[in-house]
């Protein structure tokens, strides 16, 4: 036991030496972190603003109408000229232009159809929702104008008409449609920096253990320096469990800080549960360690085994949820995440930042990455070649 804590200790000495190592296994996933976080939101949980110009050409009352719509939240309304909405829309300023025609309230007294022209952007969901409103707004419209006519036939001045009509939608319409969605709040889903901070905590030390672990081994393999440990009383499991518990240790320094600097830097609310977060940096740190020791048994070079650790790490990051929520992927690809470790670290973590999960509720992602470790360590012990 004794022994193999030396070459833990060694392990973590060398490293501790190599600056640039340290400062980019910090430095770049705090980088990425803030740039990811507000790419996808931030720290805000609050509501989407949809961004609206109105052109309103014919100045009655059924541009006013249209106009009340986008007063409410979640539309921010801009009113503007034809020529300066077609602009606003071209330079994305703007996700949608409403465009009310001169002669539309005419229209629909005269009963002559008229076209509202509405120029869109390619805003995520927003002029989806735009187009959902006015479509309802205009049947509402529609229906108050054929009420308004029957009156304005029988003597009523058409705009009284209208004006009565429009009254009996208020304070709501005569039938109203509820929908329940049965499906996870949007809340529950990590975005911003509750997404970006665990992601690149995960991916950053999967990278760190495996790609880096495995060629620093095989670096040493290479100069000679296992075979001047294996010439010593030193058996081959001690010297690779010492090494497997070096590369384990850094792993779990870069992610605790990782974590300290995201709830610093970036707001990330990491909850109380301590023990239970901890758990699941030192079981990640063992799997992906172990991991990196699997590798390096594969390897022949430490160039060789760095390049195909980079590119198992995006793979599990990919599959595991650490680029977008695992609460969004498709079933196929949720259940991909449970073959890597990277799936159940992030959602340990997802549970513990979102939900406030406490150490029971984290205890099967932790076993589980534990299991990886093993599977890993096992075949790394039988595989790797010192000489």
């Amino acid at each position: 036991m004794r022994t193999m804590l030396l070459i833990t200790q060694a392990h973590l000495r060398i490293l501790s030496k190599d600056k640039t190592t340290l400062v980019v296994a910090l430095l770049l996933p705090l980088i990425l972190s803030l740039v990811t976080g507000l790419a996808f939101g931030g720290g805000q949980t609050g509501s989407y603003q949809v961004n609206v110009a109105f052109v309103d050409e014919d100045g009655g009352m059924v541009s006013d109408s249209i106009r009340a719509v986008f007063t409410q939240e979640p539309f921010l309304l801009h009113e503007t000229t034809r020529d300066e909405a077609r602009d606003l829309v071209r330079e994305r300023r703007v996700q949608v232009a409403v465009m009310v025609p001169p002669g539309m309230e005419e229209s629909l007294r005269q009963r002559t159809p008229l076209d509202v022209a509405i120029l869109r952007s390619d805003f995520q969901e927003s002029p989806r929702m735009v187009e959902q409103e006015l479509s309802a707004l205009f049947l509402e419209i529609r229906a108050t104008a054929a009420a308004a006519n029957l009156l304005y036939d029988r003597g009523v001045p058409w705009a009284d008409a209208y004006r009565q009509t429009s009254l009996l939608w208020k304070p709501q319409p005569p039938v109203t449609v509820e929908m329940e969605g049965i499906q996870r709040q949007e809340s529950d889903i990590p975005m911003g920096f509750n997404l970006a901070s665990p992601g690149y905590v995960v991916m950053f030390g999967l990278m760190l253990a495996i790609s880096g672990g495995s060629s620093s081994l095989l670096a040493e393999r290479h100069g000679g320096t296992l075979q001047r440990l294996m010439a010593g009383p030193v058996q081959r499991w001690h010297l690779f469990i010492g090494k497997f518990l070096g590369i384990a240790a850094t792993a779990v320094l870069q992610m605790s800080v990782l974590v300290i600097l995201g709830a610093v830097l970036f707001g990330v609310n990491w909850g109380n549960n301590v023990p239970g977060l901890a758990l699941l940096i030192v079981t990640l740190s063992l799997a992906a360690s172990g991991a990196g020791m699997f590798l390096a048994s594969l390897c022949r070079t430490s160039s060789q085994a760095s390049a195909v650790g980079i590119l198992s790490v995006l793979v599990m990051a990919m599959l595991g949820g650490t680029w977008w929520p695992l609460e969004v992927m498709p079933r196929s690809l949720q259940v991909a995440a449970k073959l890597v470790p990277s799936g159940w670290a992030m959602e340990g973590f997802t549970h513990i930042i979102m939900r406030q999960a406490q150490l029971g509720d984290v205890v099967v992602n932790a076993l589980v990455m534990l299991v990886f470790a093993g599977v890993f360590v096992s075949l790394g012990i039988r595989l790797f070649r010192y000489h």
